[in-house]
């Protein structure tokens, strides 16, 4: 699936990290879990929850709850792009890819819902305080969590690849494809044309290229999709 992580600049929880900021610290998220807290009997997703509990010795610790369910590989691809908001707000967000694990019990759940909210944990490393917003300087990735409650980040979510997915775009690009060559024979018309004109299928071989491309980005085998292309 794809991660939306968060956008620079000031959020809902009173804190602010710069696109450099992000940009430097983006080689930390390779690696890092995504977790969440499950709760087979409701169905439903928790927060960043945690627990207090006592060791042999009487002594109280605070641990997290949350289970691994995937992570972000060091393959993953990361990049920055504008997502408009439901107020119709323009936040420049990070994305990432992200890998999740089928055996883990949290991941019907997921996959059926298609978009689950998304809350990043930090490990901050340096910050200040400026006009009561915390301005983090430097940090690491430490998880990302899918939770069921209202993220910092509007927009922050995973959202899973599916089959809906590729036709939709594929249905996009013979759409285009289709456009481009109304667009050709509407100028061959206009010309005088002569059999040792030599025409490129450059165009087509293209259509392929991608085509080949989106089956692989989605892991798509083309001989078993039940829709025609």
């Amino acid at each position: 699936g794809i991660l939306k992580i968060a956008y620079p600049g000031e959020n809902r929880n009173k804190t602010s990290i710069s696109k450099e900021a992000f940009e430097r610290c983006i080689k930390t998220m390779y690696n890092c879990p995504i977790v969440c807290n499950y709760d087979r009997d409701t169905d439903t997703l928790g927060g960043h929850d945690m627990e207090i509990v006592r060791d042999s010795e009487g002594g109280l610790h605070i641990v997290n709850v949350t289970t691994p369910i995937g992570c972000i590989p060091e393959s993953a691809k990361t990049w920055f792009a504008e997502v408009e908001e439901d107020d119709g707000t323009i936040h420049e967000y990070l994305f990432a890819e992200a890998l999740l694990w089928k055996r883990q019990e949290a991941y019907r759940k997921i996959k059926d819902d298609g978009i689950v909210a998304q809350s990043m944990e930090l490990t901050i490393k340096d910050g200040e305080m400026i006009n009561d917003i915390y301005h983090i300087k430097d940090f690491e990735f430490t998880a990302f969590a899918l939770i069921g409650v209202t993220p910092c980040f509007e927009s922050a979510s995973l959202e899973m690849f599916s089959k809906q997915d590729f036709k939709q775009q594929f249905s996009e690009m013979m759409q285009d494809l289709k456009d481009s060559f109304n667009s050709i024979d509407s100028s061959l018309e206009d010309e005088d044309i002569h059999p040792q004109k030599e025409y490129s299928t450059e165009g087509g071989d293209k259509v392929l290229d991608k085509k080949m491309e989106l089956a692989a980005k989605y892991e798509i085998d083309i001989e078993t999709l039940d829709f025609s292309i």
